[in-house]
């Protein structure tokens, strides 16, 4: 998925090959940067987009100028300023795209399809081991319970599309497979925040997860700040590790009890991170 396919005027093209010479020199002494981005595009969503600087295969912790994403599909081409924080930032891209998008950031490329699985609809208890499969979009359409006991599996490059309010109950096991190449989008079905979050009893271990547009639920809003948290662990146990909390009403990560730990992962435009 790495090839870059964009079509340029032949202006754009030298414009590119200027940036692309420029970025190169800027990320010399060992400095590689990353594109991490989903594995495809559903058109009506909002596609969020991290880009982050390694150095001797640890996240760089420069603070640098504003480099620019550019971005390209079958009717628009747009670019954006992001100023690396830490060797990490993110932002998110609005949706109505058509066809392949191509993105160049700092040398580095890539193109994203657009999602064309079947949707599959879920509300209720999940009383049994259930596995939610990529190449689908997994459809919430009510508060949505793992039993105690129970594993739900969400593989590798899978869509969760919330639809209202709700919220994922976790008394059992949530285990979320995202990979680096191909992350698990958990995200709400529209462009602002439009669903509830993750409450926590049981276990969650979730890896290479972008999680959008949640904690917007105010009967579970508390603190200072009066929002929910996205994650919210009550009593349970809560392994997150290349998780990235993008553009959430409410609070990224939150305890009553229990534990977390949150690794190598990213909180930006919540309202706020941990609480």
């Amino acid at each position: 998925m790495w090839g870059f396919r964009a079509v340029f005027h032949s202006s754009t093209r030298i414009g590119l090959l200027i940036t692309l010479m420029l970025a190169y020199a800027e990320i010399s002494f060992g400095q590689t940067p990353r594109l991490i981005i989903p594995a495809t595009y559903i058109p009506s969503l909002p596609l969020p987009v991290v880009v982050e600087v390694e150095l001797n295969g640890f996240v760089s912790t420069i603070h640098n100028g504003i480099d620019s994403l550019y971005w390209q599909d079958n009717d628009n081409s747009g670019t954006r300023g992001l100023e690396l924080k830490h060797g990490r930032t993110s932002t998110k891209l609005n949706g109505n795209f058509s066809g392949d998008i191509d993105l160049e950031w700092m040398g580095e490329t890539a193109t994203i399809p657009a999602e064309t699985g079947p949707t599959i609809n879920h509300s209720g208890s999940v009383g049994a081991n259930q596995i939610w499969q990529a190449g689908s979009v997994q459809h919430i359409t009510g508060d949505v319970t793992i039993e105690s006991g129970v594993t739900l599996t969400i593989d590798a490059g899978t869509w969760v599309v919330v639809d209202g309010l709700y919220n994922i109950m976790v008394d059992g096991n949530l285990q979320i497979n995202g990979t680096d190449s191909q992350p698990v989008m958990m995200v709400g079905n529209g462009v602002v925040s439009t669903w509830g979050g993750i409450i926590v009893n049981g276990t969650i271990q979730a890896n290479h997860v972008f999680v959008m547009s949640g904690g917007a639920d105010g009967n579970l809003a508390y603190g200072h700040s009066n929002s929910q948290a996205v994650v919210k662990v009550e009593n349970g146990t809560a392994n997150l590790n290349r998780v990235y909390l993008l553009d959430n009403a409410g609070k990224g990560v939150g305890a009553n009890g229990g534990s977390i730990e949150f690794t190598n992962g990213l909180i930006q435009r919540c309202d706020m991170g941990f609480r």
